[in-house]
């Protein structure tokens, strides 16, 4: 089953009812090439790419697609142009340490950066006491399963943000002292999970659902 590269759809019945294409990497150098530079704007190691890789359409504009005899096909020239952030992505990314959280949005520029080992640590140290949060070792290790949604959201959890916040604030232990980037990163990610499955006025906090006087406030 193939499964794109930079964001990690695979070809199932979602893909089929949204008319999802999926493209291997052209043979043409030049082409190719623009293919790899779309591929590490998406933070991504090309080193990784293979005969078997495949970006999907959603990351082409449609002015990339042409009709014949009602089927849809992908140019020669095609270029990849669309960054779509999805969880998984965004689990991968925070395991390489994540260059975002040096921006001033995020933290300023003499915080240390949000590191994966930060998470590596708490697993270690609340082994047997998990602390409220679902972190297990399948978490870290998670390069066989990258296609579990589940381990990616139960990382990028608040739990696990708070978690880090106790032992960084409350128990004031040295490995968690330069969590601060970290918790922020989680934070976000995990506040923008709860914006994105708003659907009820009945909910609270960020999971409520979205009019004009929550969107001002998020």
């Amino acid at each position: 089953m193939p499964s794109c590269f930079v964001c990690g759809r695979t070809r199932n019945k979602n893909s089929t009812i949204e008319d999802i294409t999926f493209h291997k990497f052209p043979v043409n150098e030049k082409v190719r090439d623009k293919w790899k530079n779309f591929v590490l704007e998406n933070k991504l190691n090309i080193h990784s790419i293979n005969k078997y890789s495949v970006v999907c359409s959603k990351h082409f504009l449609e002015t990339c697609f042409v009709m014949w005899n009602n089927k849809r096909f992908l140019v020669g020239n095609a270029v990849p142009s669309k960054i779509i952030l999805r969880v998984k992505s965004a689990r991968n990314l925070y395991s390489e340490e994540v260059k975002l959280l040096n921006q001033p949005i995020v933290c300023s520029d003499n915080e240390p950066k949000s590191s994966f080992k930060v998470t590596q640590t708490l697993i270690k140290e609340t082994e047997g006491a998990h602390l409220a949060n679902k972190l297990r070792k399948q978490h870290i290790h998670y390069h066989k399963q990258k296609m579990k949604v589940k381990l990616a959201t139960q990382l990028i959890s608040q739990s696990v943000a708070d978690a880090l916040k106790f032992l960084k604030n409350n128990l004031c232990l040295p490995d968690f002292l330069q969590a601060g980037a970290t918790i922020k990163f989680i934070e976000m990610f995990n506040a923008g999970f709860d914006i994105l499955n708003s659907r009820s006025a009945n909910c609270i906090g960020k999971k409520k659902l979205c009019v004009k006087k929550t969107i001002k406030k998020y």
